[in-house]
């Protein structure tokens, strides 16, 4: 009798569920997994009434700098943005990469259009930090960039922004960005 209770425990021994069940950490995920569900299940990430397309379209081409630079709005959804730049020789630096500063302009104002998508009418989402890394050269005939909300809120948002640089050989992922938004309501633009 005591060989057949002994059987069990060293099968999930040896699958490795027995640890499972002693790691702290792991039963601190079980437990807040429901949690979760419930609080998504209450505040979900849904966008405003609103046409996503075209208010991310606007965050586009409202920008001067966007438009010189020839960045370009390819699609969106709630909480989700992505763009693209066919590189042009401007693009470039010294060595005939694409400019660090094109790649974290794309990274972040995607970031921007993710965020917007989750924005109610009459906010509007400003960068207040972002973080970048250069993972390759930027080497290639077109960039495009997807971002999307890792964490929606009414006051700052957080996204996360991935850029890959497109040539002979395919896509490679170029960089990725860390965007942290504040949303504000009633923003008045500053004349003097």
């Amino acid at each position: 009798m005591a060989k057949q209770a002994t059987a069990p425990k060293r099968q999930r021994r040896e699958r490795g569920q027995e640890n499972e069940d002693k790691d702290p950490h792991r039963r601190f995920v079980k437990k807040l997994l429901p949690l979760f569900s419930t609080f998504f299940k209450y505040f979900p990430m849904t966008p405003p009434p609103q046409d996503l397309q075209a208010s991310a379209a606007e965050i586009f081409e409202s920008a001067p700098f966007l438009k010189n630079l020839g960045l370009k709005l390819v699609g969106c959804g709630p909480g989700w943005c992505e763009s693209r730049l066919e590189v042009q020789n401007y693009h470039k630096q010294q060595d005939r990469l694409v400019h660090a500063g094109v790649i974290a302009t794309m990274a972040d104002h995607t970031a921007g259009g993710a965020a917007g998508t989750l924005v109610q009418p009459g906010e509007i989402v400003l960068t207040v930090e972002f973080k970048i890394n250069l993972l390759r050269p930027g080497i290639g005939r077109e960039l495009r960039c997807r971002a999307q909300v890792l964490k929606p809120g009414k006051r700052i948002t957080v996204a996360e922004s991935e850029v890959f640089a497109t040539d002979s050989l395919g896509e490679k992922l170029i960089a990725k960005a860390t965007v942290t938004l504040a949303v504000l309501s009633d923003f008045k633009e500053d004349v003097s």
